[in-house]
């Protein structure tokens, strides 16, 4: 655990260290935002560098001192899955913080390729981000802030476990498919939406599932 831990705190504070050590050598203006062309459509201040960092810092810090002390009293295996979903989350962040800080120092006004698209690249960062949850999924206990949680999933541990077991084999297939998809399209609309249907018809099957599960295990 302490491990994992560690790693949790890096993802949590580097892109704030790295900010400002970069904020004072970035140019004066940066590119602020990114249409769905690849264009940018808002020059902003260097300091909006410090935007992202600032933001993973605070949602590590929730989720570190909120939801991770909320299952202490579960067994060990839990608060080590939750850590790992937490990481993922940073992981994003991350990726989102250093592709930002790249187009920052290098000016870039117009993202011409597909495979250098910001919007791609935050939808395959989304789909990885899925796969580990998706393997941590079935080893949490049942709890009230992470997994498939639903009135028919938390009925009882066979609906709980049967639940996770399916919504992390569907994370998983969801977050391939979305990297997968946005490899292979070249619109960023087009793969923004692919990623939203896709998470959308997943949350739907595990839904529909943990019904089904309750129809069978629960009522006993």
């Amino acid at each position: 655990m302490k491990g994992i831990k560690k790693l949790y705190s890096i993802l949590t504070f580097l892109p704030l260290v790295v900010s400002i050590f970069a904020c004072p050598i970035l140019p004066q203006k940066i590119p602020a935002h990114y249409n769905l062309a690849g264009e940018v459509d808002r020059w902003g201040s260097r300091l909006e560098i410090l935007i992202i960092p600032i933001l993973t810092m605070v949602l590590g810090w929730i989720f570190r001192r909120w939801i991770v002390s909320a299952v202490k009293k579960q067994p060990e295996n839990s608060e080590r899955a939750l850590y790992i979903g937490g990481i993922s989350m940073l992981f994003v962040f991350n990726g989102l913080f250093f592709v930002m800080l790249y187009t920052s120092f290098a000016v870039v006004e117009y993202l011409a390729n597909p495979e250098n698209s910001i919007i791609q690249i935050i939808n395959i960062l989304v789909g990885i981000m899925l796969i580990p949850l998706g393997n941590i999924m079935p080893k949490v206990k049942r709890n009230g802030v992470f997994g498939v949680r639903t009135k028919w999933s938390m009925a009882n541990d066979t609906c709980w476990n049967l639940s996770q077991r399916f919504g992390g084999m569907s994370f998983v297939i969801t977050g391939v498919l979305i990297i997968v998809g946005s490899l292979m399209m070249e619109n960023p609309a087009y793969q923004s939406i692919f990623m939203v249907v896709m998470i959308l018809l997943d949350a739907v099957f595990c839904i529909v599932y943990s019904y089904q599960t309750y129809q069978k295990y629960g009522k006993n």
